[in-house]
């Protein structure tokens, strides 16, 4: 999100999935409608890690689209949700987070996994 008005910013618990707490994080333009990103995010486990985003909806590159980040870059899709608002998004990644945690969840799995020599 860009632009000069200050973006206010909504943090959401969620719960645990398989050892883990996520919350929904919800960021905005108050002048802007079009401009707003939620994301379905993990808690850092160790005070080592960060939080990580796990699935994004965003309006960055103007329609608004899904990042879909537990997924390596390549194999990213970007599905677009053309006029979504941000009050449809919330909607969409509050009743789907478990989905997006599992997914994350079987990915980091597969990448813990070491390759065979």
């Amino acid at each position: 999100m860009s632009g000069e008005s200050k973006e206010t910013v909504d943090d959401i618990p969620l719960d645990w999935y398989e050892g883990d707490r996520y919350f929904l994080n919800i960021a905005k333009e108050p002048n802007n409608p079009n401009s707003w990103c939620v994301s379905v995010v993990r808690v850092a486990s160790e005070e080592s890690e960060s939080n990580t985003n796990v699935v994004r909806m965003d309006t960055d590159h103007g329609t608004p689209h899904m990042d879909e980040l537990w997924l390596l870059p390549k194999n990213r899709d970007k599905p677009e949700f053309p006029g979504m608002t941000v009050d449809e998004a919330e909607a969409r990644l509050l009743r789907n987070w478990r989905k997006y945690a599992y997914l994350y969840a079987s990915e980091r799995e597969e990448k813990d996994v070491e390759e065979p020599e």
